[in-house]
């Protein structure tokens, strides 16, 4: 079987990989809205992008704690839940990987904040067995280099325009192998051994599935660094609630953001 081949199969089955994960997202979000009955306070239903889960986390336990309330947040690829936004037009608050999938939602989004930076870095196992050390060896010629879908989630659309920044932008496509999902997806693949290298957030090196891996930094004026906002949404029942949290991620969610490793 020819490369093309087999590349034609590959797209074929990530275009219905990601069309499945988008129908299970939307009924996700149906079960989970009618399983709280009229009578009952449904919990804040909060989009938020894969590679900024383990923030959120935190921001979860002490929001509700300090707030007595409940929250409900699904991850995903930033494109995949701004499609079932899209479609549901259910939920409080949006906070995607990246400020343009606030702005694609439209009237959507009653207002929004930022809370941080994502800083995209080229991962690689400390231990590689090829050596990769430096940024110059990105372009040898045996590695392989994975990245995210840039129709699903947002890494993998500054992908394309950080390696076009590159100046061995040539040999650096020439070596990219894999194309991830998730962001989460492109950890996976490099702790398995798919690949040499991955394009990630450098927040995510702080992640215990990331505990064997370094980065290597991209050059600020040849990287894609990002404005992480918090969105609050027009679809809100209840909006005082939701603007409050909107306040709690600016006043302190910013820090615990810091705290994680993404840029202030």
């Amino acid at each position: 079987m020819t490369s093309r081949v087999v590349q034609k199969i590959s797209q074929d089955m990530q275009t219905y990989m990601n069309i499945l994960k988008n129908v299970l997202l939307f009924v996700a979000i149906s079960i989970l809205l009618s399983n709280c009955s009229a009578k009952e306070e449904k919990p804040l239903l909060i989009y938020a992008g894969d590679g900024l889960k383990m923030a959120m986390q935190e921001v979860e336990e002490i929001f509700e704690e300090r707030y007595q309330c409940e929250i409900q947040i699904i991850y995903a690829g930033s494109k995949s839940l701004l499609t079932a936004l899209q479609r549901s037009r259910q939920g409080d608050i949006f906070i995607p990987g990246a400020l343009h999938y606030l702005e694609e939602a439209g009237d959507l989004v009653a207002h929004h904040h930022l809370i941080g930076h994502h800083v995209p870095v080229f991962a690689v196992h400390k231990d590689n067995q090829k050596k990769i050390r430096s940024y110059e060896d990105l372009t040898n010629k045996n590695i392989s280099i994975a990245v995210g879908n840039k129709d699903t989630c947002s890494i993998g659309r500054l992908s394309d325009e950080i390696i076009r920044k590159q100046e061995f932008k040539e040999k650096i496509s020439a070596n990219m192998a894999v194309l991830a999902s998730t962001v989460n997806a492109l950890v996976s693949v490099l702790n398995q051994g798919t690949v040499d290298v991955a394009i990630i957030w450098l927040d995510m090196l702080q992640w215990p599935e990331a505990a064997e891996l370094t980065g290597i930094p991209i050059p600020s004026v040849k990287n894609e660094i990002q404005p992480i906002h918090v969105g609050v949404l027009t679809t809100s029942p209840h909006q005082e609630l939701a603007d409050t949290f909107a306040k709690f991620m600016v006043d302190d969610g910013r820090d615990i953001f810091t705290k994680h490793g993404f840029g202030g």
